[in-house]
């Protein structure tokens, strides 16, 4: 290691400072930031649902409260308000971080909420909407669900779902053109 050309210090010009503490924009900060996440979540109570998926579960006394995290960005859901503002209080009082509100997109998913029947709706219409421009698609028909209106399905006895699911693995699949898009309404 060396004093970057430039910033040699003349008094010392073989020492060089060691860092206390990964900083932001360094290969090692986002994996000391989130060991720190990590361990702050995992004090609190919380679970580490799967550690590649960055989600976080903590039920306590009938609450549900979930942190999912995605590089500096966290989403905070729970059952009640009360229990996100005390997670955030604690997030607060923790980590230097700033409170954007209540969600409207994370990850290209938009989220409406419908206060009156206290529902969450997903979409992913802008979403859906680019890679059909992406692809030249932005001006293509639309067409109906493919399903007969007022279809009821059934439950298949065990059998019935065996005799068609039987062979499946061995017909190749071929992997689609576009990725799969979920549009919720």
């Amino acid at each position: 290691m060396k004093q970057p050309d430039g910033y040699v210090d003349p008094t010392y010009p073989d020492k060089v400072c060691r860092l206390l503490q990964a900083l932001y924009g360094l290969k090692q900060a986002p994996k000391r930031g989130y060991a720190k996440l990590d361990d702050f979540l995992k004090s609190q109570g919380f679970d580490n649902i799967d550690p590649d998926a960055c989600l976080y579960l903590l039920m306590d006394d009938g609450e549900i409260i979930i942190v999912l995290m995605y590089v500096d960005d966290l989403l905070l859901v729970a059952s009640s308000l009360a229990v996100i503002y005390k997670i955030k209080d604690a997030l607060h009082k923790r980590f230097k971080m700033k409170d954007l509100a209540e969600a409207k997109v994370i990850l290209g998913l938009e989220i409406r909420r419908d206060k009156a029947l206290g529902t969450p709706k997903l979409s992913q219409g802008k979403y859906a909407a680019q890679v059909l421009e992406k692809f030249g698609m932005a001006e293509c028909n639309l067409i109906g669900t493919p399903l007969e209106l007022g279809l009821q399905l059934v439950k298949a006895d065990e059998s019935t779902a065996l005799r068609h699911t039987r062979g499946r693995g061995l017909v190749p699949r071929r992997a689609p053109a576009l990725p799969p898009v979920a549009c919720g309404s």
